[in-house]
């Protein structure tokens, strides 16, 4: 992932708008966001780039890490 934002994601950002988060437990959770890259030179990201995001996140030593990520494109409503 560091390679691609160093050549063709270069300058770009990432946007990611949590829609929930759900605990399970302490040290464990699940987060969905929606999220996209807006790409050098943008001003707006392209809806049909969206992505509805699943985090599954750890807590170790007290540090959140991710244990497990899927995205799949979102459908407009």
């Amino acid at each position: 992932m560091a390679n691609s934002f160093a050549t063709v994601l270069a300058n770009s950002t990432v946007t990611d708008d949590i829609g929930d988060i759900r605990f399970l437990g302490a040290d464990h959770a699940v987060v969905v966001s929606k999220a996209a890259i807006l790409f050098a030179g943008e001003t707006e990201v392209p809806a049909d780039r969206y992505v509805n995001a699943t985090w599954v996140m750890h807590r170790r030593d007290g540090k959140w890490t991710v244990a497990a990520y899927h995205n799949s494109p979102a459908v407009a409503r």
